[in-house]
């Protein structure tokens, strides 16, 4: 049996109004943010747990945005997307991760089969 993986990203309005997401940076690649679903966890708490730990977020200024449901090696991967203002989160993050444009984000997401994208 595989592991269940939960998706994520936060799109943060900035000071001028423009948006930016959140995506993680490995090896040459950018990727959504993610998560293996822990058993004693519902997939929100696992996303959370890793934007805390991992990224080092505080999530307590986060509101759910979205949830949708893509496909990630034909396996379906609920996607969280969250929603926060420039004021309410520390914009220096670890090194795997970036704050990335729409345009960006959109190449990250087109990779994927994603069931009713919302448009930002």
């Amino acid at each position: 049996m595989s592991e269940k993986i939960i998706a994520g990203t936060i799109m943060l309005t900035m000071s001028d109004g423009t948006k930016k997401f959140l995506v993680n940076k490995c090896q040459n690649e950018q990727h959504l943010v993610s998560a293996i679903a822990q058993p004693e966890k519902t997939g929100l708490a696992s996303i959370l747990e890793r934007l805390k730990q991992e990224v080092q977020l505080d999530v307590t200024h986060l509101a759910l945005l979205e949830l949708t449901n893509g496909v990630i090696k034909g396996q379906s991967v609920p996607l969280f997307v969250f929603e926060a203002t420039q004021e309410h989160v520390d914009m220096q993050l670890p090194l795997d991760y970036v704050w990335e444009d729409f345009k960006h984000f959109q190449r990250i997401v087109q990779k994927f089969n994603i069931e009713g994208m919302p448009s930002f």
